[in-house]
């Protein structure tokens, strides 16, 4: 049979789009709410558990934005796990026994050789063995099992999914847990952000919503990386901004992490196909 398998970078597209669009609706919504109250709607009988500690509603407003960006990040970094797991299959499939053939569009086709048992052990019981990795065995076995190049932001998208440990399980609130050496004073967390700059060479300027840029200067974009820290007892927050870079983060690491799968494809690629390609 034929499969059509999907690319990584597209799977966890789909979910920075819907996280991208969940917290915008959200981060409007609190700033354009007209709540009086904090009653749940259409609730006849409503639980209040702990009244004395209870938001009123700007309290509300406010933490509902911290909130709203926690659970962008949380759902941006729980992608990260399908993906991997889609470059699992792809390499697997790629480093089957099997003749390649040619396309007429430029592709290549891979007619693989698979018993039973063999997907039994690697599709089917291997997708749920590889889900139990914790995200850096994930990262290790696709290098040692395929020889597939480890993404270089790889270590940047550990760093949020220590934030995101921390948010989930200790409610944001930094402790021992979440530091990775017994010398560590705290949680850092590292993204690459775009900047649009302005200028002649080496003379840039950083460009902001309404900069002004004169006729001879040139503009272009440059990623660079941003990082911060934590200490024990802080509370991980993000602002809406490094939001947006950090959701930048994961699309590069994505493409980054579907190239090294690519190129694993690409050692197949039939020797008549590149001799007619060069």
């Amino acid at each position: 049979m034929s499969l059509e398998l999907p690319l990584p970078a597209g799977i966890l597209q789909t979910t920075l789009q819907r996280s991208r669009d969940l917290v915008a609706f959200g981060l409007q919504a609190a700033d354009h709410a007209e709540s009086v109250d904090l009653r749940v709607p259409d609730s006849f009988l409503d639980v209040v558990p702990a009244r004395d500690r209870g938001f009123d509603v700007e309290g509300a407003r406010s933490e509902f934005r911290t909130w709203v960006l926690a659970n962008g990040l949380r759902d941006c970094v729980e992608a990260i796990g399908p993906t991997l797991e889609w470059v699992r299959k792809l390499c697997f499939f790629w480093t089957r026994e099997g003749p390649v053939t040619p396309l007429e569009d430029g592709k290549f086709r891979l007619s693989g050789r698979l018993t039973g048992d063999e997907w039994n052990t690697n599709i089917v019981r291997g997708a749920a063995k590889f889900d139990r990795l914790p995200l850096p065995e994930k990262l290790s076995y696709l290098q040692k099992s395929y020889r597939w190049q480890r993404p270089e932001l790889s270590d940047h998208i550990l760093s949020l999914a220590a934030a995101r440990n921390c948010l989930v399980h200790r409610d944001g609130i930094v402790g021992g847990k979440d530091l990775k050496l017994s010398g560590d004073h705290g949680l850092s967390v590292r993204w690459r952000k775009a900047e649009l700059v302005a200028g002649p060479g080496t003379d840039e300027r950083v460009l902001q919503a309404g900069s002004h840029v004169d006729a001879g200067e040139t503009v272009s974009v440059q990623f660079i990386d941003s990082e911060k820290s934590f200490a024990i007892g802080e509370r991980v927050t993000f602002t809406v901004t490094e939001y947006v870079d950090i959701s930048l983060t994961f699309l590069l690491f994505g493409l980054q992490a579907q190239t090294s799968t690519m190129e694993l494809q690409e050692h197949r690629r039939p020797a008549a196909a590149t001799a007619i390609e060069t």
